[in-house]
């Protein structure tokens, strides 16, 4: 499970369209150990907790993502080839 943290409201809502727009699709991941996966998001519906309100700090949310390896790649250069 892939959970992101500490969203704002905008890439909140950015994340939700990216879902709308390719939930039965696959999605290529590159993690930070530069290792490339193919994954599916398996959880439906997506949860969005608002964890602060707006004021006096930015509204912020934790969004946690179900995703199943599809394939893994070789390790991705520098450039992410």
């Amino acid at each position: 499970m892939l959970t992101y943290q500490s969203a704002d409201r905008p890439k909140a809502l950015e994340l939700r369209e990216f879902i709308i727009l390719y939930f039965a699709s696959p999605i290529q991941i590159t993690t930070h150990e530069n290792e490339v996966w193919v994954v599916h998001f398996v959880n439906d519906p997506f949860e969005f907790t608002g964890e602060r309100k707006a004021e006096p700090v930015r509204e912020m949310y934790t969004i946690n993502l179900t995703m199943r390896a599809a394939a893994r790649h070789e390790r991705a250069d520098s450039c992410g080839n």
